[in-house]
């Protein structure tokens, strides 16, 4: 009996052991292709210039739209945030510079403007970390002047600078690349260390609009009017938000349509993350998630919300579709090009 116990001891140990082996070796490929992924080269260049971009329209987007009224939701017009800080960021510097810079009309006028500026050579690609830099300190500065105008659109677009910043979103699409393929130069910093720094900021980026998402789909699940199915209708019959009565109305007219849009949204979001591992489930979220912020942007009047949101929702296409429609672009500008050439020599 002991000879039989110390037989199945011997079975079992040497089972053990070759399990252990078996399961080294897979977490030790696990680690190398994970190492290899992010220093072999950078991932979603196209859908991190696609997030510059947008960031940058919605940055301008703000600030144009507030430009008219800037001396009353900001400034000079009405002063009491200027009585005391409104959030902890006007006590740091730089920032507490621009919020002392504000305190004045033409100061004030002065931020917009570079913030204009700032915006649109983001979306060009012009000197993109320099513009990212100048964003951070006085977007970030204007934005926290009044928590009034505020909004969560805030908060994604701070954290999308400070993770461009490190990232290559200025290889393609840009003035910047433009310029360098003209000079023959190699892409600064191309290498290990930045391949790293640039899909870090990307999976963090990732994850952060994975957070967004899920933790709004279990506020929704947890809520009665999104729970009963009725809960798209509410908003969009609100005067503060209802851009579009007649639309909205004709949007909601059908029960069991806003039942189903409801019940869609809070899945999708709740189970966002997990319908990123299949194409087709990836494909429907990313549809059903650009469609539910385009309600929001037309119907609510939330349009540069909106865009700040699908800037991140970018990453989540894969290179060769935006490369295909970078393809079918040119092509279709190149076949409007000889069709205007054979109309002109006509």
């Amino acid at each position: 009996m002991i000879a039989l116990f110390r037989a199945i001891a011997r079975r079992v140990r040497a089972a053990v052991i070759e399990t252990s082996g078996t399961t080294l070796d897979t977490i030790d490929r696990g680690v190398g292709g994970v190492r290899i992924w992010f220093m072999s080269r950078p991932h979603a260049l196209h859908g991190s210039a696609v997030t510059r971009i947008l960031i940058g329209f919605s940055l301008l987007g703000l600030a144009v739209s507030n430009f008219g009224s800037r001396e009353y939701s900001y400034g000079a017009e009405w002063t009491e945030q200027f009585s005391q800080a409104p959030t902890t960021f006007v006590a740091i510097f730089p920032f507490s510079e621009i919020w002392k810079l504000c305190a004045s009309p033409a100061g004030l006028t002065t931020v917009f403007v570079v913030v204009i500026v700032a915006a649109v050579a983001l979306i060009l690609g012009a000197a993109t970390r320099i513009s990212i830099i100048v964003l951070l300190v006085f977007w970030v500065s204007l934005s926290q002047l009044t928590t009034f105008t505020a909004d969560q659109s805030d908060n994604l677009i701070r954290i999308a600078l400070t993770f461009l910043l490190v990232s290559q979103c200025h290889r393609v699409w840009s003035v910047d690349s433009w310029l360098r393929n003209i000079r023959g130069k190699r892409v600064r910093g191309a290498g290990g260390i930045a391949n790293v720094a640039h899909n870090v900021a990307v999976v963090a980026l990732m994850c952060q609009i994975c957070f967004v998402y899920v933790s709004g789909g279990l506020y929704k699940a947890g809520g009665k009017p999104w729970a009963g199915g009725w809960a798209i209708y509410d908003p969009l019959h609100v005067k503060q938000f209802s851009t579009w009565p007649e639309l909205a109305d004709f949007v909601t007219t059908f029960g069991p349509a806003v039942a189903f849009a409801t019940t869609l949204t809070v899945l999708v979001q709740t189970m966002f993350p997990l319908m990123l591992l299949n194409t087709w489930t990836r494909r429907l979220a990313l549809i059903v998630m650009v469609f539910f912020h385009i309600g929001i942007g037309v119907f609510m009047g939330l349009p540069w919300f909106s865009l700040s949101t699908l800037a991140l929702d970018a990453l989540f296409v894969r290179e060769s579709t935006w490369m295909r429609l970078t393809g079918s672009s040119r092509t279709f500008v190149e076949s409007v090009r000889r069709e205007m050439d054979d109309a002109h020599s006509r």
